[in-house]
């Protein structure tokens, strides 16, 4: 490095110039990272939208278009050689359907052309996750009033909040893949490589607790009614109040990067935990029928209060 004046001059590696085609008069772009680092670009471009085929039939049609809209397509074209048939049809339309962004924008007899209407740069991770922690927390609370009141209305409503969750989680794994491809957009979206990687761990733990409000719900639609007591029901309520806050306690660490929070939350795991077991080895040894179904929910209560200090051990202070 050399200083002229006030300006600093820079010599790039000879290699790296040749390599991406720098020629004198050719512009450069200098993007700054939160940490001071700075990332070059051999030129300045537009976002590039990247676009890929399904040809069809596919035996894994479902599992091909999520994953092109989870690596980053924008446009998504699904051919044949013969005419796409009704079923295809209403598979695509239903896989759309559970994909933020995606549009169907031509139709005809052999093809059918998708695409993403996002703007990437326009979304913020953090409030993508805080929404979807929201509708999971918000799930788990309402299958446990369903489990204690024996309410199915209430079951298939967490039952139908459950596509949601899965919505956000998809947009969520899309844009940090995004980020992570992309410096410029991760520059963007004021979001680095490490933040990625624990958003993409807590994305999925969150998803698993709306998961685990699914199988409450599953519980009081299909299963032996549980009958607890007046004593147990109390019991049960405050341990799921323990559970929820270590939850919140976590995610709140996360976001704020704030240690001791995320020692709170851990804190929190182990009363609930320890009120957890002691409130099943009870509970169970009164109990005359509905054992088997009151097991799974106490096991799903437990893996909800495991992702709370699972997601509490990525905090690391700043």
């Amino acid at each position: 490095m050399q200083e002229t004046g006030g300006t600093f001059l820079v010599s790039l590696p000879k290699k790296w110039a040749r390599a991406n085609g720098i020629k004198k008069g050719n512009l450069i772009r200098i993007d700054e990272r939160h940490d001071g680092g700075l990332i070059l670009y051999s030129q300045v471009q537009d976002q590039v939208h990247l676009e890929t085929i399904v040809g069809l039939p596919s035996p894994h049609l479902r599992r091909d278009l999520i994953g092109k809209y989870l690596l980053g397509y924008d446009v998504i074209r699904i051919t044949s050689k013969e005419m796409i048939g009704l079923s295809d049809r209403e598979q695509v339309k239903s896989i759309v359907s559970r994909l933020i962004g995606l549009e169907i924008m031509e139709e005809n007899s052999y093809r059918i052309v998708i695409q993403c209407l996002l703007e990437p740069s326009s979304l913020i991770p953090d409030m993508v996750l805080r929404r979807e922690c929201a509708i999971a927390l918000s799930m788990y609370k309402d299958a446990i009033t369903a489990f204690l009141g024996k309410n199915q209305q209430l079951a298939n409503v967490v039952l139908d909040r459950d596509d949601e969750v899965d919505r956000l989680y998809f947009l969520l794994v899309r844009l940090l893949r995004s980020a992570v491809q992309n410096p410029s957009l991760g520059g963007a979206l004021e979001i680095t490589p490490i933040d990625c990687l624990d958003y993409r761990i807590t994305a999925n733990l969150v998803e698993s607790v709306g998961d685990s409000a699914v199988e409450i719900a599953d519980q009081v639609l299909s299963s032996q009614p549980v009958d607890l007591n007046s004593e147990q029901t109390a019991t049960l309520k405050v341990l799921s109040r323990k559970v929820e806050e270590a939850f919140d306690t976590a995610m709140r660490g996360l976001f704020l990067r704030d240690v001791d929070l995320a020692e709170q939350a851990t804190q929190k795991h182990e009363e609930a935990l320890h009120l957890l077991k002691v409130f099943e080895e009870e509970a169970t040894q009164s109990m005359k029928t509905g054992i088997s179904t009151f097991s799974i929910v106490i096991s799903e209560i437990s893996k909800i209060c495991q992702s709370a200090v699972d997601i509490a051990d990525l905090v690391v202070g700043q």
